[in-house]
């Protein structure tokens, strides 16, 4: 048996400190994930915001850098420094996180059923497609801002309400009344058949140019699931593997 010798290095003093602030930092974000659970890394939807997980972080360090910003960084008894830094761990956790379940797998993040595929799109896939969205927009206003967006119920509703939170530009405009919308945008582009019927109608209420956007295109023999839906929005024929 062979000993191994180590040799023990001497910390400085503010070797020492950093250590000491770090473990500071750990016992508090330990003693709130012991009061409020996972809620910080899990994906739900909230009741007024539909955010992700590392979209809420954000907001959240956003509203601590607004606090030290206007000299309030130690308002209602907060530390908005020792809180920022705790959202940047939990952050880094998170996309640490996020960075193992999207390794490569022989499923390739489908679930197959049958002779047919329910796909489960992630939100991290969602959010790249709306960035490529907002950019199209950009590019079909020829400047004239902001754009009225019409989502398609229901599906579209979400990816309009969406794309409308991560509109850093205030580019983005949404309305109900799809004989206004300069974009009709729906979640995903199948048959064509809901595009058609609605930009018929948009046409017949307005003269004025309009386009249509979907966040997906045509997937055949695929099942969209997206992550704002539930198991049980999938057809039970397609959930039971069960086709005629």
């Amino acid at each position: 048996m062979t000993l191994e010798h180590t040799e023990t290095v001497e910390l400085t003093e503010m070797q020492e400190r950093l250590k000491r602030k770090c473990a500071e930092l750990g016992e508090l974000l330990v003693q709130k994930n012991r009061a409020y659970g996972n809620s910080a890394f899990e994906e739900r939807t909230g009741v007024f915001s539909k955010l992700p997980t590392i979209e809420r972080i954000f907001c959240r360090m956003d509203d601590k850098l607004a606090r030290i910003k206007m000299g309030q960084a130690s308002a209602l008894g907060e530390d908005s420094f020792l809180d920022l830094a705790g959202y940047l761990v939990i952050l880094l956790v998170k996309m640490e996180m996020d960075r193992e379940e999207v390794k490569p797998s022989n499923s390739d993040h489908r679930c197959a059923v049958g002779k047919k595929t329910v796909r489960r799109i992630s939100w991290r896939e969602v959010f790249v497609r709306l960035g490529e969205v907002l950019k199209t927009i950009e590019g079909l206003a020829d400047g004239v801002f902001p754009v009225k967006v019409y989502g398609v119920p229901r599906g579209g509703r979400t990816v309009a309400e969406l794309l409308k939170e991560i509109d850093r530009k205030h580019h983005i405009e949404l309305t109900e009344a799809v004989g206004e919308a300069s974009l009709i945008l729906d979640d995903c582009f199948d048959t064509g058949e809901t595009f058609s019927k609605i930009s018929a109608f948009r046409r017949g209420a307005s003269s004025e140019k309009f386009h249509t956007l979907a966040l997906f295109g045509p997937e055949p023999g695929v099942w969209l699931k997206f992550p704002w839906e539930s198991e049980d929005e999938i057809p039970s024929t397609l959930r039971n593997g069960v086709h005629p």
